[in-house]
Protein backbone atom coordinates (compact mmCIF):
# COMPACT_ATOMS: atom_id res chain seq x y z
CA UNK A 1 0.00 0.00 0.00
CA UNK A 2 3.39 2.74 1.27
CA UNK A 3 4.57 1.43 -2.40
CA UNK A 4 1.29 2.76 -4.56
CA UNK A 5 0.78 5.23 -2.33
CA UNK A 6 4.76 7.00 -2.74
CA UNK A 7 3.85 5.90 -6.71
CA UNK A 8 0.72 8.14 -6.57
CA UNK A 9 2.67 11.00 -5.24
CA UNK A 10 5.77 10.53 -7.69
CA UNK A 11 3.40 10.67 -10.58
CA UNK A 12 1.76 13.72 -8.75
CA UNK A 13 4.85 15.84 -8.61
CA UNK A 14 6.05 14.98 -12.51
CA UNK A 15 2.36 15.46 -13.87
CA UNK A 16 2.46 19.03 -12.59
CA UNK A 17 5.11 19.85 -14.08
CA UNK A 18 5.17 18.11 -17.31
CA UNK A 19 4.43 20.65 -20.08
CA UNK A 20 6.97 23.51 -20.98
CA UNK A 21 6.95 26.51 -19.01
CA UNK A 22 5.97 29.81 -19.94
CA UNK A 23 9.46 31.04 -20.67
CA UNK A 24 10.02 27.48 -22.92
CA UNK A 25 11.90 25.69 -20.72
CA UNK A 26 12.88 22.97 -23.37
CA UNK A 27 14.96 20.92 -20.46
CA UNK A 28 12.48 21.14 -18.00
CA UNK A 29 10.03 19.39 -20.78
CA UNK A 30 12.81 16.73 -21.99
CA UNK A 31 13.76 15.86 -18.34
CA UNK A 32 10.12 15.61 -16.86
CA UNK A 33 8.97 13.83 -19.83
CA UNK A 34 11.77 10.79 -19.36
CA UNK A 35 11.11 11.33 -15.38
CA UNK A 36 7.37 10.63 -15.78
CA UNK A 37 8.03 7.65 -17.68
CA UNK A 38 10.20 5.85 -15.47
CA UNK A 39 7.84 5.98 -12.69
CA UNK A 40 5.39 4.81 -15.35
CA UNK A 41 7.70 2.13 -15.72
CA UNK A 42 7.42 1.13 -12.55
CA UNK A 43 3.26 0.63 -12.40
CA UNK A 44 2.75 -0.71 -16.20
CA UNK A 45 5.84 -1.73 -17.99
CA UNK A 46 4.21 -3.04 -21.28
CA UNK A 47 0.92 -0.21 -20.88
CA UNK A 48 3.86 2.43 -21.22
CA UNK A 49 5.66 0.66 -24.17
CA UNK A 50 2.05 0.72 -26.04
CA UNK A 51 1.20 3.66 -25.22
CA UNK A 52 5.25 5.43 -26.53
CA UNK A 53 4.61 2.93 -29.67
CA UNK A 54 1.93 4.52 -30.03
CA UNK A 55 2.97 8.01 -30.05
CA UNK A 56 0.53 9.22 -27.08
CA UNK A 57 0.84 11.94 -25.23
CA UNK A 58 2.73 12.68 -22.42
CA UNK A 59 5.64 10.10 -24.21
CA UNK A 60 5.41 12.63 -27.66
CA UNK A 61 4.90 16.29 -27.70
CA UNK A 62 1.50 17.11 -29.57
CA UNK A 63 3.12 20.72 -30.67
CA UNK A 64 6.25 18.90 -31.70
CA UNK A 65 6.06 15.19 -32.79
CA UNK A 66 10.43 15.43 -33.10
CA UNK A 67 10.08 15.85 -29.58
CA UNK A 68 9.27 12.40 -28.01
CA UNK A 69 10.51 9.32 -25.10
CA UNK A 70 11.87 6.42 -26.69
CA UNK A 71 13.45 3.83 -24.35
CA UNK A 72 16.10 0.87 -24.68
CA UNK A 73 17.13 -2.12 -22.44
CA UNK A 74 20.64 -2.44 -21.21
CA UNK A 75 21.64 -4.17 -24.64
CA UNK A 76 20.99 -1.01 -26.25
CA UNK A 77 18.05 -2.61 -27.91
CA UNK A 78 15.38 -0.01 -28.46
CA UNK A 79 12.19 -1.38 -26.85
CA UNK A 80 10.31 1.27 -26.86
CA UNK A 81 9.45 4.18 -29.77
CA UNK A 82 7.47 6.18 -31.38
CA UNK A 83 9.07 5.61 -35.13
CA UNK A 84 8.32 1.64 -35.52
CA UNK A 85 11.44 1.20 -37.49
CA UNK A 86 13.09 1.30 -34.66
CA UNK A 87 11.56 -1.00 -32.09
CA UNK A 88 13.52 -3.98 -32.08
CA UNK A 89 16.71 -2.90 -33.34
CA UNK A 90 20.04 -2.63 -31.58
CA UNK A 91 21.92 1.19 -31.19
CA UNK A 92 25.30 -0.26 -30.23
CA UNK A 93 26.83 0.95 -33.12
CA UNK A 94 24.62 4.15 -33.33
CA UNK A 95 26.69 7.26 -34.33
CA UNK A 96 25.14 11.03 -34.97
CA UNK A 97 25.96 12.70 -38.34
CA UNK A 98 29.36 13.82 -36.73
CA UNK A 99 30.27 9.93 -35.99
CA UNK A 100 29.90 10.05 -32.20
CA UNK A 101 28.43 7.08 -30.69
CA UNK A 102 26.32 8.94 -28.68
CA UNK A 103 24.05 5.29 -27.75
CA UNK A 104 27.26 3.84 -26.43
CA UNK A 105 27.58 7.24 -24.16
CA UNK A 106 24.61 7.27 -22.82
CA UNK A 107 24.94 3.35 -21.94
CA UNK A 108 28.52 4.24 -20.15
CA UNK A 109 26.82 6.49 -18.29
CA UNK A 110 23.81 4.88 -17.24
CA UNK A 111 25.61 1.89 -16.33
CA UNK A 112 28.35 3.41 -14.50
CA UNK A 113 26.60 4.60 -11.26
CA UNK A 114 23.14 2.95 -9.29
CA UNK A 115 19.48 3.03 -10.37
CA UNK A 116 18.04 6.67 -11.19
CA UNK A 117 21.36 7.74 -12.52
CA UNK A 118 20.13 10.24 -15.23
CA UNK A 119 22.28 12.57 -17.38
CA UNK A 120 22.29 14.95 -20.80
CA UNK A 121 24.09 14.72 -23.70
CA UNK A 122 23.51 16.56 -27.16
CA UNK A 123 24.22 14.82 -30.87
CA UNK A 124 23.37 16.00 -34.31
CA UNK A 125 20.72 13.63 -36.15
CA UNK A 126 19.55 14.18 -39.53
CA UNK A 127 20.84 17.77 -39.89
CA UNK A 128 18.76 19.03 -36.13
CA UNK A 129 21.16 19.76 -32.90
CA UNK A 130 19.39 17.29 -30.69
CA UNK A 131 19.28 17.64 -26.51
CA UNK A 132 18.63 14.35 -24.98
CA UNK A 133 17.82 13.68 -20.77
CA UNK A 134 18.51 9.78 -20.43
CA UNK A 135 17.63 8.14 -16.74
CA UNK A 136 18.39 4.43 -15.81
CA UNK A 137 14.89 3.04 -14.42
CA UNK A 138 13.33 -0.20 -13.00
CA UNK A 139 10.01 -1.82 -14.39
CA UNK A 140 7.89 -3.56 -12.49
CA UNK A 141 9.02 -6.36 -14.80
CA UNK A 142 11.90 -6.37 -12.52
CA UNK A 143 14.15 -5.46 -15.69
CA UNK A 144 16.18 -2.34 -15.95
CA UNK A 145 15.60 0.44 -18.84
CA UNK A 146 17.02 3.67 -20.11
CA UNK A 147 14.80 6.17 -20.55
CA UNK A 148 15.52 8.76 -22.81
CA UNK A 149 13.72 11.93 -23.90
CA UNK A 150 14.73 13.95 -26.63
CA UNK A 151 13.86 17.45 -28.78
CA UNK A 152 15.48 19.34 -31.37
CA UNK A 153 17.22 23.05 -29.72
CA UNK A 154 17.86 23.96 -32.89
CA UNK A 155 20.93 24.22 -35.49
CA UNK A 156 23.65 24.87 -33.50
CA UNK A 157 24.76 24.91 -29.64
CA UNK A 158 24.43 28.41 -28.90
CA UNK A 159 20.60 28.15 -29.59
CA UNK A 160 20.03 26.75 -26.16
CA UNK A 161 21.67 26.93 -22.43
CA UNK A 162 23.71 24.05 -22.16
CA UNK A 163 22.67 22.01 -18.48
CA UNK A 164 24.99 21.14 -16.03
CA UNK A 165 26.40 17.53 -16.25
Amino acid sequence: MVRYLLIFVCISLLTSGCSSSADGSVQTDISQRAKQTAVNLLINVEGTFKDINQRKPPYIRESNPHAYVYVYDLNLNVVAHPERGNIGTNHTQRVDDNRNAYAQEILKRALARKLGTEGWIEYTEQGLMRLAFFERAQGRDGAYYIVVSTAPVGGTLQTTQKPKK
